[in-house]
């Protein structure tokens, strides 16, 4: 669809308010599933990924660099690469932990462990500690999100990939693991769990609208998306974000007429008449040649309260090419139900100087000229009208 509005490409927050830490093992047993998380800090996608999320007296700093493989059950490092490395940090009801794990001269991950403030051997007692720290830590982090999602995609598909998405406690972690996914080849039951997946679990509309509009070429290239891809556009509560991916989805080159119906029926949806007005200002008016189409998109036109939002609207159409003669006869309907004189007499007079030839037109403006309250704006239309 050749669309004229630019898509600004921008910096959306990592991090979002997560669900607090489940409990760590035995020795965390008291701590309350879902507790919401007092303080975090995430910087998840430079070189090194970072994140400190706190509870009460439960704080948690994880620090990871280079390439790192866990083990099958995530329960301890199985490999870092050279130059890379892997720091935890756990504070506990005063108790403080830490683990550093560095490649070795033989290249086998390297640990140093300190429990108290004192430097303790990597003993059973700090393996459990970190069997039971560790998959808190690739869950906030999203360490190692690429061999992770290779290894559990090959043990159980990519649904068993969208199960440890759910469990994934950020909306950052959880884009960078989707991510990972959607190198696979996919299929459209798991296009459409996925979708959902955003739908429901992704909190930020900007991390939300972000994964939607990376992600068009694998939803947009059929007949018609799947339902649950529009569900997670009208999942958007933030217009601005929710704008950003249907003016992504407009311009898709070969947009279906299914996959167009449901982008002006979201965009009706919009409760911001200026963002709604901005998407609809953007459409080209070539793409309404389709009467069902141009019925969505007026639809959603005459949605938009404010008169001088919908005037912007019509007004842009008007001056675009290839506007059809049914089309110009949709533009002065909506104009009619304005209930603005100002915004609706300005309109008709932008039609009358444009000097229509087709007599239904010029019966429609007439007729539109007749709704005016204000006779002085009246007047002007007609007699624009007229001169013509």
């Amino acid at each position: 669809m050749v669309f004229r509005a630019t898509l600004l490409a921008s910096c959306l927050a990592f991090a979002q308010q997560a669900q607090a830490a489940p409990a760590l093992g035995a020795a965390h047993a008291g701590q309350e599933r879902g507790a919401k998380v007092q303080s975090n800090e995430f910087n998840l996608e430079g070189e090194e990924q970072f994140a400190r999320w706190a509870n009460g007296d439960h704080s948690i700093e994880a620090r990871a660099k280079g390439r790192i493989e866990f083990n099958d059950d995530d329960s301890d490092v199985k490999s870092i690469s050279r130059g890379g490395h892997l720091r935890i940090k756990e504070e506990r009801g005063g108790v403080v932990r830490s683990l550093e794990v560095v490649p070795g001269p033989d290249g086998a991950p390297q640990k140093s462990y300190t429990a108290r403030g004192q430097r303790r051997e990597f003993d059973a007692e700090a393996r459990a500690w970190l069997s039971s720290v560790l998959p808190l830590v690739i869950r906030h982090t999203a360490v190692a999100a690429d061999t992770r999602v290779q290894r559990i995609l090959a043990r159980g598909g990519a649904d068993a990939v969208l199960d440890e998405i759910s469990r994934v406690e950020t909306n950052s972690a959880k884009l960078i693991y989707l991510r990972q996914l959607f190198k696979a080849r996919l299929s459209a039951d798991d296009l459409q769990r996925a979708a959902r997946l955003v739908a429901r679990t992704v909190s930020s509309d900007g991390d939300k609208a972000r994964f939607l509009v990376e992600s068009l070429g694998s939803y947009l290239g059929g007949e018609a998306a799947p339902a649950s891809f529009f569900e997670a556009v009208n999942s958007i509560r933030a217009d601005g974000d929710r704008r950003r991916v249907l003016a992504a989805v407009a311009g898709t080159k070969g947009l279906s007429r299914a996959n167009l119906l449901r982008t002006f029926e979201s965009a009706k949806g919009m409760a911001s008449d200026g963002d709604k007005a901005g998407f609809l200002a953007g459409v080209d008016p070539r793409e309404l040649g389709d009467a069902g189409v141009a019925a969505a998109f007026f639809e959603a036109v005459d949605s938009i309260r404010a008169d001088g939002d919908r005037r912007r609207v019509l007004s842009t159409l008007l001056g675009g090419r290839g506007l059809s003669r049914e089309n110009l006869l949709r533009t002065l309907r909506s104009a009619a139900r304005m209930s603005s004189d100002g915004d609706k007499a300005g309109f008709l007079l932008e039609v009358a100087h444009a000097g229509p030839q087709d007599a239904s037109v010029r019966a429609a403006l007439r007729e539109a000229a007749r709704g005016i309250s204000s006779e002085g704006d009246r007047q002007r239309v007609l007699a624009a009208l007229a001169q013509e």
